[in-house]
């Protein structure tokens, strides 16, 4: 039997107002969004690599890296308000167009660099053999019993209110938060709820390491830094 066909979507828009440049500032001496583009492209289970951008800069990096930019995305799903969902839906009807649907679309936001392939060839496979709808990628995430809600005057007051907070943390259910690196969905499910998780969406659970999302230049310096330490060499 063969393999579902999976196709990578890299996403990455050119108007970023907190951090202008981000997906070709350099990362380990290559543009940011090369580091996506890489992994897709080493991952034996993913098919094609396409990135959705509406800048020629990203798009040229892109290119470079390996990836197709068959498409330019339009003006009105390049703000600071249009959901990666919407960017999706775009991408899956030019490719209903072009040809046909894939089995699997794996959303891979370019503020992700150190998503390896291997969790990439990991997550499709766990999603192919459980049969799942959605998956998104985890990462550890501190209990809400630990957490803490503050009034407009900073004065804290517990975000759970059953007393778990006094319990040590290796006494509460570890808690996971969503990481960014990865997204499969079902493009005819996903297209039917127009919402990027299912109710019960499988995990791929992610280190911390390889966690990290760059939004800001501090971001971006502080993966620099964890590439000259050699953070990534055991994560």
């Amino acid at each position: 039997m063969s393999r579902p066909e999976c196709i990578a979507l890299i996403t990455g828009r050119g108007g970023s107002k907190r951090f202008p440049g981000k997906h070709t500032a350099p990362l380990g001496g290559k543009p940011l969004i090369a580091w996506s583009v890489e992994a897709a492209l080493m991952a034996s289970r993913m098919n094609r690599t396409i990135v959705s951008t509406d800048s020629t800069e990203i798009a040229a990096a892109a290119r470079e890296a390996g990836a197709e930019v068959p498409f330019a995305r339009p003006a009105e799903l390049a703000t600071d308000t249009v959901s990666n969902c919407h960017v999706m839906l775009h991408a899956l009807n030019w490719l209903e167009s072009e040809s046909s649907l894939p089995d699997i679309l794996c959303l891979c936001q370019a503020t992700s660099p150190f998503r390896s392939a291997e969790d990439l060839d990991a997550a499709i496979a766990a999603f192919e053999n459980h049969g799942a709808d959605c998956l998104v990628s985890v990462t550890s995430a501190t209990p809400p019993e630990h957490l803490l809600y503050l009034d407009e005057a900073g004065f804290a007051s517990p975000a759970s209110i059953d007393g778990a907070q006094d319990r040590q943390l290796q006494q509460l259910k570890p808690c996971f938060r969503p990481n960014g690196a990865i997204y499969l969905v079902r493009p005819e499910s996903f297209r039917k709820r127009r919402e990027i998780l299912s109710e019960r969406p499988l995990a791929h659970i992610m280190p911390a390491a390889r966690s990290i999302d760059i939004d800001t230049a501090e971001d971006l310096a502080l993966a620099e830094a964890m590439l000259q330490a050699g953070m990534l060499d055991n994560a």
